[in-house]
């Protein structure tokens, strides 16, 4: 995922990843999240648990901050990591914001 035209600043983005379709455990395996920002290329997740069914207790999600510089995009990634049966990093909705 690719932000563009942020203004210089530090953001806080909370990404959710849910596979609604899954019914069992481990159904699309677990991912790996990483951001290009201002500061370099850091893992804000390593191999979390993406949650899954009609009626999950709570949706998997991650909460991290990155800084933007004004002018270059910030690149978040989100990769599988080949551990589940269907292999599949799902993002399903992000909030951003600038940081405080």
């Amino acid at each position: 995922m690719q932000i563009k035209n942020l203004t210089a600043g530090e953001y806080m983005i909370t990404t959710y990843h849910h596979d609604a379709r899954g019914e069992i455990r481990n159904h699309d395996g677990t991912i790996n999240i990483t951001v290009i920002d201002a500061d370099g290329t850091r893992v804000v997740a390593d191999h979390l648990q993406q949650s899954w069914g009609q009626d999950p207790t709570a949706v998997a999600s991650v909460t991290f901050t990155f800084v933007s510089n004004g002018i270059d995009d910030v690149v978040i990634t989100f990769e599988d990591n080949n551990d589940g049966i269907h292999n599949e990093a799902h993002l399903n909705g992000f909030q951003l914001d600038l940081s405080e």
